[in-house]
């Protein structure tokens, strides 16, 4: 398990080596970055989790395909979300 494990750290260093040296960043800029998406990812899962733990019957108020997002040349994210409970 630990060998397979060290080979994935292996293959994942050579990945983000060749994506930060195309990008003209370092090694250690992109695991930052991949770490604070994760966490991101992480905190975002916490705190859906403990809306609908508090409010199970949370539903969006308007059909799914209908949720408006902002641009895409923008910071692309959700701009209105209506929902009840």
């Amino acid at each position: 398990m630990l060998n397979v494990c060290k080979q994935e750290i292996a293959v994942l260093q050579q990945c983000l080596g060749k994506i930060a040296k195309s990008a003209g960043l370092s090694v250690t800029h992109c695991i930052t970055c991949l770490a604070v998406e994760l966490s991101y990812k992480q905190v975002q899962s916490c705190v859906a989790g403990t809306i609908l733990q508090k409010l199970p019957n949370l539903k969006l108020a308007m059909p799914f395909d209908k949720v408006k997002y902002s641009e895409p040349d923008q910071d692309v994210g959700i701009t209105e979300l209506p929902v009840t409970w």
